[in-house]
This record gives C-alpha cells, structure tokens and sequence, in this order.
C-alpha cells in the first residue's frame, strides 16, 4: 500500500510554507522598500522554505526528523517572536496587486509552467542520483535520520558482509575513501560493525523530499521539484527584473520555462532546479539588498546562499565572486553594518553547517569527489597539525595586514579606473575567443570533453542561441552599475568556463546537461533575452528595423524550443514504476528478504526502493561463494521468508548443492517509457518503452517442500521450469500446458526424503504420430528404473539407494524423432514424449 496523503499533517503547510517567512518579513519590515504583489508573495515564501528546511536538515541530522518535531520546532521558535513584537497581518505591508499588462502576462507564464513542470517523474529506482535522493528523502521521514542503522549488516560476519555490501579491503582504496564498502549504488557501508550506512549527496534537498513525502505520501512526494521549479523560474524573473526590466524579464522567463533541460528537470527529483532557486534567488535579493539594505533581503540571500552549500557540491565556484564582491566592498569602505549583520553573519553560520555535515555526515561522498586533495588535507590534519597551524596563522595575518592597507590598495586601484574601458574591451575580446574558440576549435581536439560547448548548444537553439548569448554577455560589461553585471556575469562565466571543460561523468542525454542548468542556461537565457531587447532598440532612418529583428530572432527561438519540447508534453520517464515495484512487496512476506545474485540493470534499479521504500530487506549478491551464502541463508531462515529475484543459471545449480530449491512465485513484465537514455550523439527526442522482465522465486530446503503426506507438484513450465534442460519449449491446449522431451531430458529434483519416495510422471502422446518410435526409459541418478513409460499416469518407485544428495537428476532418455520427416511439416525438433507433469510423494504418503 502506497504512503498516503496525510490529512492532520495538511494542516501544517501554512506553518512550513508561509508563517516563518512572514514572521521575518514582519520583524524585517522597511516602508522604504518598493516591490510589486507577486515579488512580496514570492519572498514570504522564499523565505519561509528557506527556514524550514534549513530547521529540517538539522533535525534529520541529529536523527529526530518528523513532520511534527519540525512543526514543534518552528512553533518554539516563533511563538515567543509573534508576541513579544506582537506580529500579526498586516495588509499594508503588502503592496496591492496592481492588474497591468505584465502581472497578466507573468500570470499566463506560471499557468504554462505549471502545465510543462507538473508531470513529475517517479523515479524511485536505484543506480542514480534521482533515486538515491527519493530513497534518502523517504529513509529520513520514515526513521528521522540521515544515517541509516542496519542491524543486519551489524550482525553479519565479514565473509557474509564481503558479499552481500561488497566490503572494500584494497589498502590502496581505503586510503583513498572513507567508507567501507558499498550497500547499493549511493548509500556507502561508512561503519561495518555498527551497521552504519550513509547515504551518497548533501542532504537539504533530501530534507525537503522528506517533508513532502511526511504529508503527501509516496506518489505525490515528487511534486516537490515541480514547485520548486515554479519558484525558481520566478526567482529568474525577479533577477532579470532587478537587473535590467519587466520586458527582459519575461522574455527570459518564458525562455527558460520552454527550455527542454528547464522541463525535464522540473519534473526529475534531483538538485539542479533546487540549486537554481538557491542562485538565482540569493542573487536577486542580494543585489536588493545592496541597493536598500533591506534587513529581510539580506538575511534571505544569505540563507540562500549559504544552504546552496548544503544542496550540492560543486557550489563551492558560487563563493569566489562573492568574496571579491565583499573584498572590494572593504577596501572602497563600502561595507555597512547591515553587510555583516545582515548577510555576512547568517552566511558564515550556514556555511559552517555545510563543511560540518560534509567533514561529518557526507564524509564518503565529500572525499569521493575532492579525492587526492581531501587525503592531503586529512593527512596534513593527522599527521602535521603544528604545521597546519602555523599556516593558519600565517593566513590570517596576511588577510589582516591586507585589510590594514586597505585604503593604500583602493586608491591605488582607484588610480587604475581610467583603465577600465581597456579592461571591459578585453574581457570582451576573451569572451569572443573563448566562445569561438569552444564551440568551433575544440570539438577538433578529440578529447573527452571536446563536444560540451556544441551538445549545450542543443539546448540553446544551437549556434545561433550560442551566439545571441554570447553577445548579450558582451553587452552586459557596459551596463550600470558596474558591480551589479560583473558580479551576474562572473558567476555565469565561472560556472560556464568549468563545466564546459570538465562535465563528462555520463554521457546520455540528458541527464548530461543537468550541470549546466542550475547557472549556465538561465544566464545564457537572460543574456539571449536582454540582446533581444537591445536590438528591438535599433531604428534606422526612423523605421524600426530592430523590433522586427528581434521579434524574428524570438519567434525562431520559440519555435525551436517547443518543437524540441513536443515529445514532452504528455510524457512521464518511468511512469507507473511506483505501483510495479509496489507490487513485489504485496505478493512476498512481511519479513521477506529478497535477494538479487546478479549485479545487472534490475538489481541496480529494484533493490534500492524495495529497501527503503517498501521495507524489503534486499540484497544484491556482489560475490558467489554458496558456502558463505547457504550459511547466511540459514541464520535468516529461522526469521524470514527469502526470495531470488531472476537468479542466474549457476546459481540455480549450484543452490541445489546445498537443498535449496527455488519455487516461482510469479513472471511480471515491466513497462517503462523512457526518453534519451544512450543518446550521446543527439538530441534527445524518441521515447521508446523498455520492458523490463523479472521472476520471482522463493527459495526452500528440500527437506522443508512439502509435509510427509503431501505430493509436490511441479509444473514444468512454470515454477520449476529453471529445473529442465533437454525439453522443447512450453506448449498450451485446452486441457493444460505441456512440454516436449527430446531425446535426453534432465530434471533436478528435491529429494527431501531419507527413504524411498514415489516419482509420478503424467504422460500425454496423442499427439505422437502412430509410427513413431515409442522406446524410452527413466533414470534417477544412476539408477535405470523404467522402461518405455506408458501413455497416462506412470508410478515410479525410486530406492532411498539412488539418494544420496538433497537434490537428484531425473533423465527421461526417449528414442527421438523429428516432425518433419515423420508428418511432413516444418518442424524440425528432436522430439521424444509429452510430459504434462511430474511430483513426488513419500513411498508410504496416500
């Protein structure tokens, strides 16, 4: 059963979605700021997620996360702010919805994103990061913490742990890592012993799944990354508004929200639209909150960007330009109180947070991706700590003597001023080059990441959209105030200059674009945007070539966009996968464990959300040692009932070995449609429909099959089908299924007897021709038993002499014949009896 709405727990979004938001808001208010309705709107709201998931994070993080510790937690917090400066509503301080053409318009642009974002994929499956975020997401609501306990690798001994969390023991790689070994793909075995398991990423967003899927439930949980696009799309306007005006605005807005990577990441749960909240929202308000030093946009950009530290990784290029930004506000003796108060202060305290629960939560993932240099630094804390004092010291005295001279250096460089023209016209001239130089020259130099300006492009109405960028990055150095472009544009060329050379981790579309889509694209579509707006300026001889132009220009790229986002429109990736692996846990046992012994596709994908979704214990088999694995078996047995899902053909045999046999519990197909997956070449544009085929068996000793007085059936053609070999394929009539001996067919059978035992074979020849031969013998192990079976129901005593293992061979050896020559038809098998059925039952069983 899925995780339903939960009603008490609805009457709590008011409190997490708007009351702390407001509160802030409130305290912060200033009747010198001027903002539009929606503006105002949207920052309550900014606000408020901003606030309540930063308080969620921190209780998943102490492992007390629940929906209504949060609620306790926001209540505590501002209960005694509502009365002591006695908030209440106040309409004033909302500026009035004024109905003008471009509110209209903004309103037609969240109705259309609506339409293209609210079709959010459920992705629950493992193997990459949208399904290590949901199953993260829904571990910390239903446990309260981030780290996950698991008791049963706590109580495994290490041969048992080598397989089934494919424990690391290379010295090599241990000094390489911090983790142990790995559970499934993204949740890394951080403390074998104490059967601690951490999941992969920062966890903020995470957090957020966690509280959408605490109130919604399972299947709507995955609308959270739809409502954050909404917002994420207005935080773009909100930018392009502060920066430039209403027409930039919206053209750039409707851009971005018909953008093909923008629409499919709206509907994906992952971090990239997320990020782009975080960012574009920390920089709108950060630019306001310069322009007025408005208390509330100061602490909102610094909680923006602050727990953009705490969403992803590669955020760590979004702090340079800051700190120049704040270097230079310094030294020119700009800085006020309001900075440090207001923004320095609550961005210093998130970014704490964010090396803290990196160095100490996301340890494995944080030294994954920093490697080399997170060793160095670990080694150099470890082994030389006076040293790395020292240069601490060191450090801080130079910033110090630095910030001493300050006013010598900003005169200096104020001297330099008259340069600046020269400056703009050579970062202009690099842009240019560096533009050329990636979408024309580099592709030629073969190397891995060689097409990444040209695959972007793909995104951007290809060059054209490249070029209309480039120029309205151009154009930006020229605009003031100059501080308000460069800090815009060096965040866009930062994050552009390292993407393009470095982003190669997959190589299908699109999940390769997702770098680029938190800065890079929404810039581009601003800086697209405001040349558009610029050329509409044009006019010549009083006519207004421009306008025409430019309308061209948007109406091309409009076309190219919803021509690219047509595939899309009624499309979700992996719809209904919730209700197929639903299904797994509705037809097993409670305390089931379920096994995969192949590391493929369906183990990759099923094993993770049947564990933490659907409590599930399961397993993917990294090593087959069946000793280790029967005996691991074993200790579960006393407590659980174990299943395979799709077991390789040497496991079959070799589980019989042991006794254990492996009874089908059902063949299910999965339908999945799917889009871009393996298009490297292109753009994405064809949804195929992958089927996916899984069996599930559940595994039992022989000895426990069946009780003394009963018969143990087996249906050649289904739950013991994996036991044959020798027989043609599986046939149907009105009368029931059959299958075709040919002239040497193996069963392998469960002997859970220490006696004699009858073997019943039914055996149908109507349909054998009249003169084919009819010789044919039985064998169980090597003892020969019968003789030409006859037509019907066949009694065959087997010896407790012929058992010696748990398990035994049946061979049915027949004379064979072929169709063709025989009746004259096309069939040309090797054909021997029918077998509708064989079981067994103990020699003295009715």
């Amino acid at each position: 059963m899925q995780d339903a709405l939960n009603i008490p727990a609805l009457f709590l979004l008011p409190l997490i979605f708007v009351v702390p938001g407001y509160v802030l808001y409130y305290l912060c208010r200033d009747k010198k700021l001027k903002l539009a309705f929606l503006d105002t709107i949207f920052l309550v709201i900014l606000g408020s997620i901003l606030i309540s998931g930063w308080l969620g994070l921190i209780l998943a993080e102490l492992g007390v996360f629940s929906i209504w510790n949060l609620a306790l937690l926001l209540l505590i917090i501002l209960i005694p702010l509502i009365v002591k400066f006695h908030v209440r509503f106040d309409s004033k301080l909302l500026p009035p919805p004024l109905p003008t053409l471009f509110s209209f318009l903004l309103l037609l642009l969240i109705i259309l994103a609506g339409f293209l974002f609210l079709k959010p994929y459920p992705w629950i499956l493992g193997g990459r990061d949208q399904g290590v975020y949901v199953n993260t997401g829904v571990n910390i609501a239903k446990t309260g913490s981030i780290l996950i306990h698991d008791p049963m690798l706590q109580n495994m001994n290490d041969s048992a742990r080598d397989i089934f969390y494919r424990i690391e023991k290379r010295p090599a790689v241990l000094n390489q890592t911090r983790h142990q070994g790995v559970q499934f793909l993204g949740f890394y075995v951080t403390d074998k012993n104490e059967g601690e398991i951490t999941p992969q990423f920062f966890y903020l967003y995470p957090t957020w799944l966690a509280i959408f899927y605490s109130i919604f439930g399972l299947e709507l949980s995955v609308y959270a990354t739809p409502f954050f696009a909404l917002l994420a799309t207005l935080s773009v306007f909100l930018l392009t508004k502060t920066l430039f005006n209403d027409k930039v605005a919206l053209v750039a807005s409707l851009l971005l929200t018909l953008n093909f990577a923008q629409v499919w990441y709206a509907r994906e749960p992952s971090t990239e639209i997320f990020t782009q909240l975080l960012i574009f929202a920390g920089l709108a308000t950060f630019i306001l909150f310069n322009r007025n030093l408005n208390k509330y946009l100061g602490v909102i950009s610094a909680l923006c960007f602050g727990e953009v530290f705490l969403t992803r990784i590669d955020t760590l290029y979004f702090i340079l330009p800051i700190m120049l930004f704040f270097a230079y506000m310094r030294m020119s003796e700009k800085l006020r109180r309001e900075h440090v108060f207001y923004f320095i202060i609550p961005f210093s305290i998130l970014s704490i947070h964010a090396i803290l629960s990196a160095a100490f939560i996301s340890t494995p993932y944080t030294f994954d991706i920093l490697k080399g240099t997170s060793t160095e630094i670990f080694q150099l804390i470890k082994k030389d700590g006076y040293q790395l004092a020292a240069l601490l010291l060191l450090a801080a005295s130079l910033l110090f003597l630095v910030d001493f001279c300050r006013k010598l250096i900003y005169r200096k460089m104020y001297k330099l001023h008259r340069l600046l023209p020269y400056t703009q016209h050579a970062i202009l001239l690099l842009i240019l080059l560096a533009a050329f130089y990636s979408y024309f020259l580099r592709p030629t130099e073969g190397v891995p990441d060689s097409y990444n300006m040209v695959k972007l492009s793909w995104y951007l109405a290809g060059f054209l959209g490249i070029l209309i960028a480039t120029v309205g990055s151009v154009m930006l150095l020229y605009k003031k105030p100059y501080w308000e472009s460069y800090l815009f544009l060096s965040i866009m060329l930062v994050y552009s200059a390292y993407f393009i050379m470095n982003a190669r981790v997959a190589l299908d579309q699109p999940w390769w674009i997702r770098r680029f889509l938190p800065v890079v694209i929404p810039s581009m579509l601003i800086c697209i945007a405001y040349s558009i707006d610029i050329l509409s300026r044009f006019r010549l001889r009083d006519k207004p070539i421009g306008k025409i132009f430019s309308s061209f220009l948007l109406i091309m790229l409009l076309f190219y966009f919803i021509t690219a986002d047509s595939p899309l429109i009624n499309h979700v990736e992996y719809e209904g996968i919730i209700d197929d692996v639903e299904h797994i846990s509705k037809i097993t046992e409670n305390n089931s464990i379920l096994i995969f012994d192949q590391y493929d596709w369906i183990s990759l994908k099923l094993s993770t959300p049947l564990n933490y979704i659907f409590n599930r214990r399961s397993f993917i088999a990294y090593g087959h040692n069946y000793a280790v694995i029967n005996n691991q078996f074993q200790a579960w047995e006393q407590n659980h009932t174990i299943y395979l899902l799709n077991p390789a053909t040497s496991s079959v045999k070799n589980f019989t070995q042991y006794g254990l046999f492996l009874i089908q519990k059902e063949t299910r197909e999965i339908y999945m449609p799917l889009m871009g997956e393996g298009t490297q070449y292109g753009f994405p544009q064809n949804i195929t429909r992958r089927v996916v085929v899984y069996t599930l068996f559940k595994v039992a000793r022989a000895e426990n099959l069946l009780e003394d007085d009963q018969e143990l059936v087996m249906n050649l053609c289904s739950n013991y089908s994996i036991y044959t070999e020798g027989f043609s394929y599986c046939e149907n009539t009105a009368d029931g299924e059959f299958r075709w001996s040919g002239e040497k067919a193996y069963v392998t059978l469960p002997t859970p007897f220490a006696s004699d035992y009858i073997l019943h074979i039914k055996v149908n020849d109507s349909r054998k021709p009249s003169n084919a031969p009819e010789n044919s013998s039985v064998h169980v192990n090597d003892c020969m038993l019968v003789e030409n079976l006859a037509d019907g129901d066949n009694l065959v005593n087997v010896p407790k002499a012929c058992v010696t293992t748990p398990h035994s061979t049946l061979l049915i050896h027949s004379e064979a014949w072929i169709p063709h020559q025989l009746i004259g038809n096309n069939d040309m098998r090797e054909l021997g009896i029918i077998i509708d059925e064989i079981s067994i039952r103990k020699s003295n069983a009715p």
